[in-house]
Formats: C-alpha cells, structure tokens, sequence
C-alpha cells in the first residue's frame, strides 16, 4: 500500500511490543510561519556563486536545502546548531562523492572546536593516523571535514594520544581492564602498556555471546537475584544489601505491564535461627496474574508447595500461569520469563528475562544494569542504609507484630575480632585456582566473598554458616550451566541443602 506522508509512513514500520514510543508530534507538530530569515541562512547550500557549488552537478542541494529551512525555521531563534548540521550533512555527501569542498565555516558561526592534541581540517583522513593502522596503511582516496591529531599523536578511540602509548591502550584505556574477542572466544586483559595477555574462554550453555551497552561479552540469557545467608540481597545488577528484618518482603514485582503479559510479585518471610540478630528466609510466596486468571504459590519449608492454599506434589501446574517441579534440593517455579528457586531452608534465587529490564522493583532492584539506583525505598528516593532499604519494602502481608525481637547486627566485618582467619577460610570462594576459579569470568565472586565474611563474623562457622556461604557461590554457578569440582570434602561440608 502506498502511503502519503511521511508520517503514515513512519507508523507503518513501528515495531509491536515498544512500550514507551510515541508517534511523533502529529497531529500538532511545529509549523513554519516565516520562512524568509531561514532561507537567507540556509543560502549556502545552493549559491551558485558559493563553496558547494562544483558539487551541485554531482549532488542535488535541494533537499539538503529544504531540510535546513525546515529546521533552522521551526527551531527559531535556537536554530544556530541545526543550520550547521544541515550545511555539514550536504559537505559529508559532497566529500563521499569525491568532490572538492571549499572553505566555508569562516563566514559563519559555525566554529568546531577540536579536542586536545587535535586540529581542523576541511579535507583530512585518519588513515595511518590510527593505533590500530601503519603509517604504510593503503588509503583510500575520499577524504572527510573535521579533527585531526596534531603530529606526533595517533587516534585512540575518540582521543588522540602520543604514537609511543599506542598497543594495549588500542583496545583497553588502562592496565585491570579486560574485553571479549568476536564470537567470545577470548579474553583479554591489559596488564600494562603494551602487555595484553589473551586465553582461550567461552560462554557457558546459560550464556549468550552479545552486545549490550556498547560492549561485547557473555550475558546471562536471565539475570539472578540471589537472597541467602542471614540474609543477603545480591540484586538483578549486582548491589548487595545485609538485612535481618522479620517480616515478609517484597523481593521484586512487576511494574508497566503489556496487556499480554503476566504479572508477579515474589515475596520472601525471614524467621530467627539461632539468636536474633541474624534471620534466614523461611517461605517464599508468589502471586501470579494474568488477564481473567490469578494464583498464588507459597514454597515453604521442607519443601512443601501449596497452590491457591492447596498442597501439591511436584511436578505441579499453577494454572496455565507457571509449573513448579523439583530440581535437587530446589523448588522451581518456572513462569517463563521469571524463574524463582527455593531450598526450603534459607536460599533463593530468582531468574528474570532480559524483556523484564526496567521494569521491575522490589529488593532485588530495578534491573537496568546499575549497580548504583538499586537500593530505593518504593517512592523512588534513595535508601539511607540497608535497614532503612529493607524495611521499605516490608509486605502488607506480613504477621502482625513482627520484627519486634529484631536485634541491630553490629558493623559486620569493620567490627570483627577474627577478619583476616575469616577472610582465609571464604577465599575458597575467589580463588582463581580454586574449584569456583573457571566461575569468575561469569558470576562476580566478590559479592559472596564479602557476605561470607560478614555472616562468620555474626554466626561463626560451627553453625554451618562458611559451607551454606560457599554454596550460595556455587547454586549462581551452577544456574550458568557451568560444572563445579567438589569443595565440600576439604572443607567438612555435607551434601545436604546448605552444608
């Protein structure tokens, strides 16, 4: 079907499933009153007598001209930037055709201002001005308008840096940093300039080889929230909040929903084991729902599942909504595109799908891939500490009265008497020669490392509480479809759920 503005035919090619998309300004979009002062400006761009004109046979200025009036019109008087953009693009297309430009930013107020090290220039190439092409490097002809390095200074990205710096800096900006190779057979790591040390690796059976926020890599195909320990909150990106409350918790929820979409909130109820500082996670409950149809799962402990009140074996459907099934010591509910695990005793995991980024909240936080605005209370402010954190998101469903025997954990490590023993007995977890060593390209110890140091500190390891540490390393690996070799016998831990 033809269509007959440009608007139709933008919608015709919108992509179903984008939530946050508009169709643009239509049917109020600006209109141009006066386009005289726009078209005097524009001028350039077809004067007979001007410096593009030994292109006009070549490329039509016309609709560069006409977009440049449109622009620089509706804009106003905030038109300067556009007018340059307009003259710039009918340059780029002049000069891709091989056709000499004559100077023309001088009677103008368009001025480009060059970075460091850098200069203008109206027909300049950086071939062979690289860190990653020779001197020797065979150019093509066709030039382009813009910042070149000064002599002696190479192009690193979007810097230019001395000749002499150029080698690992072509590929990593300083020594600890580290990158995937095409098709994610490697991975390399700049030790220093001109020292990058590359080894053979791969994405694991859970992983995909993808780009994601402008670098290549191995990405979970679902990204996990770990809750374990006396407990700690791993979040979707990686935060880690320490928090002992007693209620029940909102561990995520689902927020901006597709009408086809299901909808879910997980929630966690932590109970006191042992003293009341510390607390573990004792029941699960999830709540499912979708159009006409809602359910609600509750994994408690030893691994009991009810369904809208009602015990059930495993395998065992949840309606139409999600199957939950026994996976060794792990209750699963799988809701396809949310995947929560429980072992009855203290640990779980709850698996998102990449459709889900942005638009989750809970402790586990918001699954944008920063760190950094995980820990909000539900109005979207920023947490004080992670008490304040945690008792933000204490669910309606919670018992009455609960948290009152809760008692404030000290400091955790900066207070604890035995730091460096206990430091020694969690390395096991970081250890690159160790059995989690092939486990770190994929799943970021360091979380776990803390956290284990952090519960000896309050619980000390008599209770179990290194081995139960260790394996809450080992159940993220394992969900990567990565093998681990046995640690427990070194280590006098039993096979049982947590040690």
């Amino acid at each position: 079907m033809i269509v007959t503005t440009p608007e139709e035919f933008g919608r015709a090619w919108k992509v179903e499933g984008n939530y946050s998309c508009s169709d643009g300004c239509v049917p109020s979009c600006p209109q141009c009153t006066n386009e005289e002062p726009a078209r005097a400006q524009c001028a350039v761009i077809q004067a007979a007598d001007g410096p593009f004109s030994f292109c006009h046979e070549e490329v039509d200025p016309r609709p560069y001209f006409k977009d440049c009036v449109y622009d620089v019109c509706v804009s106003g008087n905030e038109g300067q930037d556009l007018l340059c953009r307009a003259i710039e693009a009918y340059v780029s297309a002049c000069q891709s055709a091989n056709i000499r430009i004559y100077p023309w930013r001088e009677n103008t107020s368009c001025i480009l201002e060059c970075p460091a090290n850098s200069h203008y220039e109206l027909c300049g190439t950086d071939c062979g001005q690289t860190c990653a092409s020779s001197i020797d490097a065979t150019c093509e002809q066709v030039c382009s308008e813009g910042c070149f390095c000064d002599e002696g200074f190479v192009k690193s990205g979007t810097k230019c840096i001395p000749v002499e710096n150029c080698g690992c800096q072509l590929l990593c900006k300083s020594a600890g940093e580290s990158f995937w190779t095409e098709g994610c057979t490697q991975r390399c790591e700049c030790h220093a300039p001109n020292d990058l040390r590359c080894s053979a690796a791969s994405c694991t059976s859970e992983q995909e080889c993808t780009i994601r926020n402008g670098q290549l890599g191995c990405f979970d195909t679902m990204s996990t929230c770990t809750v374990w320990g006396d407990p700690h909150y791993i979040t979707f990106d990686g935060a880690v909040a320490h928090f002992q409350g007693t209620c029940t918790y909102i561990i995520t929820e689902s927020v901006n929903h597709g009408t086809s979409e299901t909808q879910f909130q997980v929630t966690a109820t932590n109970n006191h084991r042992g003293n009341n500082i510390v607390s573990f996670v004792s029941a699960v409950d999830v709540y499912l729902s979708k159009q006409q149809e809602s359910v609600h799962i509750r994994m408690g402990p030893n691994q009991r599942v009810k369904v809208n009140g009602s015990e059930v074996s495993l395998s065992a459907a949840a309606g139409t909504l999600a199957l939950v099934v026994r996976q060794g010591k792990y209750m699963v509910l799988n809701a396809t595109d949310l995947i929560v695990q429980f072992d009855g005793q203290s640990s779980l995991l709850v698996r998102m799908g990449p459709r889900r980024e942005n638009r989750v909240i809970g402790m586990c936080g918001n699954f944008n891939n920063d760190p950094r605005d995980d820990k909000v209370l539900p109005n979207g402010t920023s947490a004080q500490n992670d008490n304040d954190f945690g008792h933000s998101w204490k669910a309606p469903t919670s018992q009455p009265g609960c948290g009152s025997t809760d008692e404030e954990s000290g400091d955790g490590p900066n207070d604890c008497p035995f730091l460096e023993e206990y430091s020694d007995l969690c390395s096991v977890i970081t250890n690159t020669s160790g059995p989690f060593g092939a486990c770190h390209l994929h799943a970021d110890p360091q979380p776990f490392f803390i956290s284990c140091i952090y519960d000896l500190c309050h619980y000390t390891p008599a209770n179990g509480m290194l081995c139960s540490a260790i394996a809450a390393y080992e159940a993220g690996c394992l969900v990567l479809g990565l093998s681990i070799p046995d640690w427990r016998s070194d280590l006098h831990c039993g096979t049982s759920a947590w040690g």
